[in-house]
């Protein structure tokens, strides 16, 4: 976490405002290919949110993983989120 934060905290603190604010943009409008990765055991973000985002976002890709929760999808999943990224280069 020290890493995280080692040049401050305003990067936390703008994710966390977003939250209650609107995107400025239409999520309808979204155009290019887009990967919804949440996982069901994520403590921090209800899984009704990823299935929201995959239902809102045209065309979108979503993976609903059952053994994942929110920080394990990074040390889990990045490479099969590469690989879905260049695939669609």
């Amino acid at each position: 976490m020290a890493e995280a934060f080692k040049h401050g905290v305003q990067g936390w603190v703008d994710d966390d405002l977003a939250f209650a604010e609107p995107f400025g943009f239409e999520l309808s409008d979204i155009r290019v290919p887009t990967l919804i990765v949440h996982g069901r055991r994520d403590s921090f973000v209800p899984v009704a949110h990823g299935e929201w985002l995959a239902q809102e976002v045209p065309n979108a890709e979503a993976w609903i993983l059952e053994d994942e929760a929110h920080l394990s999808l990074l040390a889990n999943r990045m490479p099969d989120v590469f690989d879905w990224l260049l695939a669609q280069a």
